[in-house]
């Protein structure tokens, strides 16, 4: 106030300059109105786009390293193996999903299991452990793009040290990784024989033309109480499925939203007769 005044007596001799102050005093009184009629997230909104018209968004790559387990079996046999790929859910690692991949059949195949990239406490009443994530929800076309790459460079270095079935690759996924895992089965075309989806969606995109045929089969398997995927959701998979592959089929068992360990022997019997199916 005390400045207001100073700076209006001396500007009482000068009209002009006088009508521009109280102009400014105006619209400062305007902004300060509008602000008091604000919510606190509509100033955060509004400062934030302020900001971003100032602001460039700029990419620094840089090199992502990601862990998998390898199994190989001990075998008499100099026949090329079949491989398993098995992705974990939200929440699980490498070591868990290899131990049920192993109860499916450590005898007869190599198992890779792969750990997603994102690493993150998870709480727990005895004490937090570190579980990881597949998906982002920003830019998820990195994540798709990394899952790619990585499979195929799994396969390829498993292929290079070990003899391994080309026409006996399968991708096994729980929960979040199922979508990813379809995406990998029909972008790329004839790699994967066969793709065991466990409690998870398809793609959000699956209807568009991006997607191919491919001769890959298709096993899905739902738990009935699941409380994410609806039974009466999971269903429609198969024919949407199907569309692109060979075939698809349709399994459910009565479990929320976990492995089912009924299915175990299920899996291994339906990797079986594929494997059978293409010799």
């Amino acid at each position: 106030h005390r400045w207001t005044q100073i700076n209006t007596d001396k500007m009482e001799r000068r009209p002009e300059k006088l009508s521009v102050f109280f102009i400014c005093v105006h619209l400062c009184s305007s902004v300060v109105s509008i602000l008091h009629s604000l919510s606190g997230w509509q100033i955060i909104a509004a400062m934030i786009t302020i900001t971003a018209m100032n602001t460039i968004e700029k990419i620094t790559e840089q090199r992502t390293t990601l862990y998998y387990d390898l199994y190989i079996p001990e075998r008499q046999s100099s026949e090329p193996m079949p491989l398993l790929i098995s992705l974990h859910g939200y929440e699980g690692n490498k070591e868990s999903m290899m131990a049920l991949s192993q109860r499916i059949n450590s005898r007869d195949f190599a198992i890779a299991s792969l750990q997603g990239p994102n690493a993150f406490f998870v709480r727990e009443e005895e004490k937090p452990r570190i579980g990881f994530g597949w998906m982002m929800m920003y830019k998820a076309e990195e994540t798709i793009r990394l899952h790619h790459s990585t499979v195929l460079s799994i396969i390829e270095e498993t292929a290079r040290e070990y003899s391994i079935d080309r026409s006996a690759i399968f991708l096994m996924a729980f929960s979040q990784s199922v979508s990813l895992n379809y995406r990998f089965a029909f972008t790329h075309p004839n790699v994967i024989c066969g793709v065991i989806a466990v409690c998870g969606g398809i793609p959000g995109d699956w209807n568009e033309d991006k997607y191919k045929e491919s001769d890959t089969d298709a096993l899905i398997i739902a738990g009935e109480t699941d409380e994410f995927y609806a039974l009466e959701r999971t269903r429609t998979f198969k024919d949407a499925i199907a569309r692109r592959a060979r075939s698809a089929e349709f399994l459910s068992f009565p479990v929320g939203h976990v492995f089912p360990r009924e299915s175990l022997a299920a899996i291994n019997q339906w990797m079986i007769d594929k494997i059978k199916g293409k010799r």
